[in-house]
């Protein structure tokens, strides 16, 4: 099977060993000449850690109810557009 039929157009995957030599290496760039990283290895830790939490507790206690993503998504461009944030 071919990877473009594995992996959604877009979207590619690298190995966490690669996503930190690049962080290393913007780092550097980034130190020499004052410009922000576009990726750092704070940012692979947090990538690499299991981020999933129980929101059980909330919605039995306060009757949280998370909304989908998409919409949450949308919401969100909407406000940045209505802020001058983002054309």
């Amino acid at each position: 099977m071919r990877c473009s039929r594995l992996i959604p157009a877009g979207l590619f995957y690298l190995p966490l060993s690669f996503a930190h030599f690049a962080a290393k290496q913007m780092e550097a760039r980034a130190a020499k000449t004052g410009k922000p990283a576009v990726l750092t290895e704070f940012a692979v830790y947090n990538l690499e850690r299991n981020n999933h939490f129980d929101c059980s507790k909330a919605k039995n206690e306060l009757g949280f109810a998370p909304r989908p993503y998409k919409e949450t998504l949308h919401d969100l461009a909407v406000w940045l557009k209505q802020e001058g944030k983002i054309a």
